[in-house]
C-alpha cells in the first residue's frame, strides 16, 4: 500500500496504559519520528496517533509525550540534559561578550543581542580611534624627544632670544599679546619665536635642559681678571644680562660678581661681602671706599689673581669690551703702573674702569695702611682714593685717553664708536645691551 504522509499536530489524545512496555526505557533515540509506521515507533518508545481526515486521503499525524511516560525519566538524565542546556547557554553568551555582541537593553529589563554586524564595526572604528590616538601621542613624544633643540650661541635665534629677553620684553611688553612678560625665561622666548616662524627658532627643549651660555674664546696676549660690585635690582639684572650674552667682564679671563647678597646667575654664584652700602662722596660720586677696600683685601687674600696680569674693576653700568683693552694694556706686562683714562677737567683714572697691572695692587696690599692713615677715604669714591694710594706708593700712572673710556662725564658716550674700550653710564640693562650692539 502506498505510504501515508503525515504531518505533525499536537493534540490531546488519551493513552493506553503502557506501564510495562519494554520500550520505555530506550530514552537515547530522538523524541519524535515523522514517516515511520506505526511499530517502528513505537519500537523506539515514541506513541504515534494518526488522525484521518474526512475530505482527505492524507492523513494527519502528531506525536507527543503522555504524562505518564514523562514521570518515568529517571532523575540522573534530566540532570544531564539541564547541564548540558546550561552549559551551551553559558558559552554561547561568554563568546558573544567577549565578541562585544552582548548588549542589555532597558527595554521591558531583557538582555538582547544588537546586530552583530553593526557593533563590530563600532568597536572596530572605537578600536582605531584609540590607536590613532596612542600613536599620535606616541609620535608628539618623540618628535619632541628627538627634534628639540635650544638655541646655541651664534645662531641667528639665539640673538633673538637675547634681543627679547633684554630689550623688546622691557621697550615693548604690549607687543607679546599677554603670552611672555618680563620675567620669561629664554626657553619660553624660544619657544614663542618657534610657535611664530620667527629667526629659525626650533622647539626648544624647556627646562629639562639648560640653556646654554656663550663659551668666550680668548686669544693669545695679556690675561685679565674682570670683577664688579653689584647690588640687586638693575644691577644685577646687568650681571644676568653679561652671563647670557657672554659679554663685559664675562669676556675677560677671570671673571667675579661680588654681593652682600649670594645669587645664582645662570650657574654662577656670587662671592659675598659685608655690604655694598655706599654714601655721597665730595665729588658727588659714591662714597664707597670702603666697599672697595674691603673688595680688594678678599680677591688680594687669595693666591689665584697673581696668575692674570692685569686686574681690572668695572663697575655695572659699564659696557666693556675686554679684546679690546688688550690691546691698550699688551705693552705694559709685568710693569709696576695704573691707567689714567680721562683727562677732561685734569688727568684722572674715572672709576667705571680701572685698569691694574699686577704688581700696582702688590704694592697696595703691602703697604695699603698707609693710605688709610693718610688719605680721607671715607669722603672719597673709591676710584679717587685708589689713584692717590697707588701714587703715594710708587705706582706709575700711564695716559690712555685714546679709544679708552667713553664715559658721559668725559669724552661722551658714543655707542657707534667700534673701538672704544668701554662705555658709560647705562644702568638700565636694555639701553646697555643696544648700547653694546651697537658698538660691536
Amino acid at each position: 500500500a502506498r505510504p501515508v504522509q503525515l504531518k505533525p499536530k499536537v493534540e490531546t489524545t488519551a493513552m493506553p496504559d503502557v506501564t510495562n512496555s519494554p520500550h520505555v526505557e530506550d530514552l537515547e533515540t530522538p523524541i519524535c519520528s515523522f514517516g515511520l509506521d506505526v511499530d517502528d515507533r513505537n519500537n523506539r518508545g515514541v506513541r504515534s496517533v494518526a488522525i484521518a481526515s474526512s475530505d482527505s486521503d492524507e492523513a494527519e499525524s502528531a506525536t507527543f509525550f503522555s504524562p505518564w511516560m514523562a514521570s518515568q525519566f529517571s532523575v540522573r538524565k534530566v540532570a544531564q540534559a539541564s547541564g548540558l542546556f546550561l552549559l551551551a547557554a553559558t558559552l554561547v553568551f561568554a563568546v558573544a561578550d567577549h565578541q562585544g555582541l552582548l548588549t542589555f537593553g532597558a527595554t521591558h529589563g531583557k538582555t538582547t543581542l544588537s546586530d552583530s554586524g553593526a557593533i563590530a564595526k563600532a568597536h572596530e572604528a572605537k578600536g582605531t580611534k584609540v590607536n590613532a590616538s596612542h600613536t599620535h601621542k606616541t609620535k608628539e613624544k618623540e618628535a619632541e624627544k628627538e627634534e628639540c633643540s635650544n638655541a646655541v650661541p651664534g645662531d641667528p635665534c639665539y640673538g633673538a632670544v637675547l634681543w627679547h629677553k633684554w630689550i623688546g620684553l622691557i621697550e615693548q611688553p604690549y607687543a607679546y599679546d599677554g603670552n611672555l612678560t618680563r620675567e620669561s625665561d629664554r626657553h619660553n622666548i624660544q619657544s614663542w619665536l618657534h610657535e611664530k616662524g620667527r629667526s629659525g627658532c626650533p622647539r626648544p627643549c624647556k627646562e629639562s635642559i639648560a640653556y646654554p651660555i656663550p663659551k668666550v674664546a680668548h686669544p693669545g696676549g695679556p690675561q685679565i681678571y674682570c670683577f664688579s660690585v653689584a647690588r640687586t635690582g638693575p644691577e644685577m639684572d646687568s650681571m644676568f644680562m653679561q652671563r647670557q650674552t657672554g659679554t663685559g667682564i664675562f669676556a675677560c679671563n677671570g671673571y667675579d660678581v661680588y654681593s652682600d647678597h649670594e645669587i645664582d646667575i645662570d650657574g654662577y654664584k656670587t662671592k659675598l661681602i659685608p655690604s655694598t652700602a655706599a654714601g655721597v662722596s665730595v665729588d658727588r660720586t659714591a662714597a664707597n671706599s670702603q666697599v672697595f677696600m674691603k673688595t680688594w683685601m678678599y680677591i688680594l687674600g687669595s693666591h689665584w689673581w697673581y696668575k692674570y696680569d692685569f686686574l681690572a674693576k668695572v663697575d655695572p653700568d659699564a659696557i666693556l669690551f675686554p679684546e679690546r683693552l688688550r690691546g691698550h694694556v699688551a705693552a705694559h706686562v709685568g710693569q709696576n703702573v695704573f691707567f689714567l683714562n680721562c683727562a677732561v677737567h685734569a688727568p684722572a683714572m674715572y672709576g667705571a674702569v680701572e685698569v691694574f697691572a699686577k704688581s700696582a695692587l702688590g704694592a697696595y696690599q703691602a703697604a695699603h695702611g698707609r693710605c688709610e692713615q693718610s688719605l680721607p677715604f671715607w669722603s672719597w669714591g673709591e676710584d679717587r682714593f685708589m689713584q692717590e694710594c697707588l701714587k703715594m706708593l710708587g705706582v706709575i700712572p700711564i695716559p690712555d685717553y685714546t679709544e679708552n673710556v667713553r664715559d658721559a662725564r668725559c669724552w661722551g658716550s658714543d655707542c657707534g664708536n667700534k673701538g672704544a674700550v668701554a662705555f658709560h653710564p647705562f644702568k638700565a640693562v636694555n639701553g646697555w645691551y643696544r648700547c653694546y650692539l651697537a658698538s660691536q
